[in-house]
């Protein structure tokens, strides 16, 4: 693990981010909360969507699915705000993320069903197939996922992540919740890393999805 290209996921629980150290320190690539069910917005995505670009770090949108709103309405609030705020995805930004924590009441098929149209809404709208987070042990979706690019959550001290089913293997790895980054100051941050080596695996990886 320790060869693989370092970065770290933010939200609104880093305030406080110096940018260009975080990419001194040797951190490639960030993903930023964007949005939450169907109204709520990270107010620092904007600012951090800029800084990330502005600093050299390859930049990732993440949108929080909740089971509990309509699929279609929560597509089309992600990507107006990643539109309309971030001012776009660009080609060379990472693929948008569907964040899946939750079942809620969902059975296994009825949560599959309303990730796939959230899926099929932004990749309609933005030409890109999206990424899926989840957690290792995360049970509530089928296997119909398998095609689409993997960002896995776990923090076991192990030497591959393995992945949920459905999966033959993963693209990012959330290896640690509370790790210590410098440009990162008064809180911890989600540590990740990419199924590669070099930066430039990670364009070209980007650049075919």
């Amino acid at each position: 693990m320790s060869n693989y290209l370092r970065g770290i996921d933010v939200s609104h629980y880093q305030p406080h981010i110096d940018w260009a150290k975080v990419a001194g320190a040797g951190f490639s690539f960030a993903f930023c909360k964007a949005t939450e069910g169907v109204a709520s917005r990270d107010e620092l995505f904007g600012s951090y969507w800029r800084q990330m670009r502005a600093a050299g770090i390859v930049r990732g949108a993440y949108h929080f699915f909740l089971p509990t709103d309509n699929a279609a309405d929560e597509a089309a609030h992600f990507c107006d705000v990643l539109d309309r705020i971030g001012g776009g995805l660009r080609a060379d930004d990472l693929p948008p993320v569907c964040d899946v924590e939750r079942a809620g009441d969902m059975s296994i098929a009825e949560l599959s069903a309303s990730v796939h149209a959230w899926c099929d809404a932004v990749r309609t709208h933005f030409g890109r197939t999206p990424m899926l987070y989840l957690s290792k042990g995360f049970g509530g979706l089928d296997d119909s996922f398998g095609d689409f690019p993997l960002w896995v959550a776990r923090y076991a001290n192990v030497p591959d992540p393995g992945v949920p089913h459905g999966w033959s293997d993963w693209a990012f790895w959330q290896t640690a919740d509370h790790g210590e980054v410098p440009g990162v100051s008064g809180t911890n941050v989600d540590i990740n890393v990419f199924h590669r080596e070099t930066l430039a695996d990670l364009q070209a990886w980007v650049a075919e999805h």
